[in-house]
Parts: C-alpha cells; sequence; structure tokens
C-alpha cells in the first residue's frame, strides 16, 4: 500500500499533476463527509475502499510523485514530515496540547516511505505475506490506515477549532491501532522500533535531513 500522506508534500499540490488533481477532486467529498459526520468515517472509508477509480488515481499519482524525487528520493520524506509539522502547530493553536495522533499517523507513513525507499522488496513482500497470511488482520489494518488518513486531511481542510478537536478525538483510537501495525510490519521485516532513523520531533528541514543521513 503506497503512503497516502505524499498528498501533504509540498509543492505536492494542484498542478503538480494531472493524476493528483484528479485524485484530489475525487477525494475530497468523502474528505468533505468526514468533516460533517466524523463518527461515521468507518461506513465512509468502506464506500471509499471500493471506490476503484479513485484507488487507480491514488496509485498512479503515488508513484509518479515518487518517480520525481528518483535522484534524491528521501527529499520526499523530508517535505511530508514539513509539511506535517505545519499541521502540528495548526493544531496547537486550538489548545490541544495532545499531538500524538497526529505523530503516531505520520511515523506510520514516513516508516513505509523508507521502507519503499530503502528496501522495496522486502516491505512489500512482508505486506503481501501479511495479506495473505492474516486477511482478517489486513482488512483492519486497511480500514484504520484510510479512517485515520481521512481524518488527518479533514483537520488540515477546517478552521474552527471545536471541530478540529472532535476530529483529533476520533483520530486517537485509530493512531493507537495504527502505531500497533507500526511494530507488527517491524518485527516481521526484523526490525526493532528503536532502528527507526526518522524523528518526528524534528521542527525543522535542516534536523530532519541530519536524521534521514544517520
Amino acid at each position: 500500500m503506497i503512503p497516502v500522506t505524499l498528498t501533504f508534500a509540498s509543492p505536492l499540490t494542484r498542478g503538480f499533476s494531472v493524476f493528483l488533481d484528479a485524485f484530489i477532486e475525487k477525494l475530497d467529498p468523502y474528505v468533505n463527509e468526514v468533516i460533517a459526520s466524523p463518527e461515521r468515517v468507518e461506513e465512509i472509508v468502506k464506500r471509499l475502499v471500493e471506490d476503484h477509480s479513485l484507488l487507480s488515481l491514488m496509485l498512479v499519482a503515488s508513484i509518479e510523485v515518487i518517480s520525481r524525487y528518483r535522484v534524491n528520493p528521501r527529499e520526499i520524506i523530508i517535505k511530508v514530515v514539513g509539511s506535517f509539522e505545519e499541521l502540528r502547530e495548526k493544531v496547537s493553536k486550538c489548545s490541544i496540547s495532545d499531538l500524538n495522533a497526529l505523530d503516531t499517523f505520520i511515523e506510520h507513513d514516513v516508516w513505509k516511505l523508507e521502507m519503499i525507499i530503502e528496501n522495496p522488496e522486502t516491505f512489500f513482500r512482508t505486506l503481501y505475506g501479511f495479506m495473505k497470511d492474516f486477511p482478517q488482520d489486513f482488512a483492519e489494518y486497511v480500514k484504520d490506515y484510510f479512517a485515520g488518513w481521512l481524518l488527518v486531511i479533514a483537520i488540515d481542510k477546517v478552521a474552527n477549532c471545536n471541530k478540529i478537536k472532535e476530529l483529533m478525538g476520533i483520530l486517537r483510537k485509530y493512531a493507537e491501532d495504527l502505531d500497533a501495525y507500526t511494530t507488527t510490519f517491524q518485527l516481521l521485516m526484523g526490525k526493532q522500533r528503536e532502528d527507526l532513523n526518522i524523528e518526528i520531533s524534528c521542527k525543522d528541514e535542516k534536523c530532519l535531513q541530519e536524521a534521514l543521513r544517520s
């Protein structure tokens, strides 16, 4: 599964790619539904994963984005995490001090991006093995992943602090589940959590670049 937080990476905005533009346009109604009724996020995810045209656009757009950074692929991680730091600042301005849910979600996706860049064969073999051997668990992972992703995009889109607090409250449940999946995938790949070399606590690009080189 391609990390979908690529949609947060600057300059990954409208005009970057025809596929990305089409993907964002098709995704928008799902995000608006989550904003209106965040408690229905799992029902919305169920329809989203059955939207084959949207998933196809997501796959092609994600591959195109990654290919544009093929000379320095780690730069995409810096851009993704940098965009999330801006989102963290926005949320903190709503008097929300517990940002662990956002950090956990980006940690999960940054780890996947690292694996795709550094060890794609092992990563996708592990993911396929998990899907084949534990189909119910994989289905739960897909649900939790897309639910968290839609909630994060919804948080990024809205300005009302009360709505942000509501969305953050629901995000916490899915972030906790994703944290467990991160550990599971790392163990399956023979990696321990402390081996992660991306520190989400980095607050500037220089710190991130140093972490990526370590």
